[in-house]
């Protein structure tokens, strides 16, 4: 491409970044022609995809936005595939549109599970021969039905956070079982101008709603720690009250409606605690009828009942 050549893709780039309020910079270097396409395809109705040459982005950014763009600094890793991604939308809408249309892909030796990898029963297309003492290497049972092997129960083959072996990547391709899922990796966008590091980004509504729910549980806690009133907590600081002045109240035989009860039964149990020391000292100095009200307590505490 000459100069000339170049110098107008730079002025068509910098036409095109003019229509849209959003400008990302996306890395491909993971995927595939077929799985680019797939997720072209899934996100044209609200973005614009371009793969240009890197220097022709380069140039185009300082154009637009200045030597200084925080974009062209992530231009300068050496193992970049750069996309361009152009949108009227929120770059974190595009994001999560992105994470919700991964595609699925044979997982390679050295790769981490996401999710919990199941073998479940039923047909396969593999032919019996060797494949059967592959499967029972790893606990799986096999039939043969009509040439073809049949797996006959269920198998956690790994769980989340395990690693991918050679062995268990190539087992899973013979199964036809493509246990990783990637995506268009958003780096980083200028929305109005304004500057967003998208790599650590998470854009998962389970996510967040977890993160809601544990931080309005911290800050409820926090609340009645320091007894600070809200809508949200009175109800607890009053059972928290109620609960405390009824506990002060039993230790300061404090007699009133809630407390007679509480306060007979333990003097009730005070006062057996000390008929029984007493029984010890000097059996004849308790009544018959509490005597016999000590055995059959003994009992029940031997026997039960």
């Amino acid at each position: 491409m000459g100069i000339a050549e170049k110098q107008k893709a730079v002025d068509e780039f910098c036409k095109e970044l003019e229509k849209y309020r959003t400008i990302c910079l996306a890395d491909m270097r993971h995927l595939k022609a077929a799985q680019f396409k797939e997720l072209r395809d899934k996100i044209k109705s609200v973005a614009r995809v371009l793969v240009l040459r890197k220097n022709i982005v380069r140039r185009a950014i300082a154009k637009k936005f200045g030597e200084d763009s925080e974009l062209l600094r992530l231009l300068d890793d050496p193992k970049l595939m750069p996309v361009i991604v152009l949108s009227n939308e929120s770059s974190f809408k595009i994001k999560k549109l992105l994470e919700s249309s991964r595609v699925e892909i044979f997982a390679k030796p050295g790769d981490m599970v996401e999710e919990d990898i199941i073998i479940s029963p039923g047909p396969t297309n593999l032919t019996a021969g060797p494949i059967i003492s592959e499967l029972a290497k790893f606990n799986i049972k096999t039939k043969v039905e009509g040439g073809k092997i049949t797996i006959t129960n269920e198998v956690k083959l790994l769980k989340a956070g395990d690693q991918i072996t050679p062995e268990i990547s190539e087992l899973l391709k013979k199964l036809d079982i493509k246990a990783k899922r990637i995506t268009l990796q958003l780096l980083a966008s200028l929305e109005d101008r304004k500057f967003f590091d998208l790599r650590e980004v998470v854009v998962s509504e389970t996510y967040y709603m977890g993160e809601l729910q544990r931080g309005f549980r911290e800050a409820i806690y926090l609340s009645l720690c320091l007894d600070y009133v809200t809508r949200e907590n009175v109800g607890m600081l009053l059972r928290k009250y109620h609960l405390l002045s009824f506990n002060f109240a039993l230790r300061a035989s404090i007699i009133s409606p809630e407390t007679v009860r509480n306060l007979l039964f333990m003097g009730f149990s005070h006062m057996l605690a000390l008929a029984y020391k007493l029984s010890l000292v000097r059996p004849d100095a308790i009544s018959s009828e509490l005597k016999e009200m000590l055995i059959e307590l003994r009992l029940k505490e031997l026997f039960g009942g």
